[in-house]
């Protein structure tokens, strides 16, 4: 197998250039030859779309608690209470 089939092989399962790159590298050194390389890899390359679906995950999660977190702050400020009421009741045109 060469280098670029085996930086493919790994881009295709969702592994970075940089990344396949950098495992190319290290598995040549380490195992001589990129089949084997390949072969060696192979259970973690099963784990890799898990792998980026739980990324994205905790991604959202922190952003999702982060928006929980503004919108706590928001309402337990006094002044922003008057604010969230008048926009609730539909006065927000009407001067206080």
């Amino acid at each position: 197998m060469t280098r670029k089939r085996f930086i493919k092989l790994l881009m295709a399962h969702g592994f970075g250039r940089n990344e396949s790159t950098r495992y190319a590298k290290v598995c040549m050194n380490k195992y001589g030859s990129y089949k084997e390389s390949y072969d060696k890899l192979k259970p973690m390359i099963k784990c890799k779309p898990m792998s980026n679906a739980m990324l994205k995950l905790g991604t959202a999660t922190a952003q999702a608690i982060q928006a929980f977190q503004h919108l706590h702050d928001a309402l337990n400020y006094p002044e922003n209470k008057d604010i969230l009421c008048i926009e609730k009741l539909g006065y927000e045109n009407d001067s206080i």
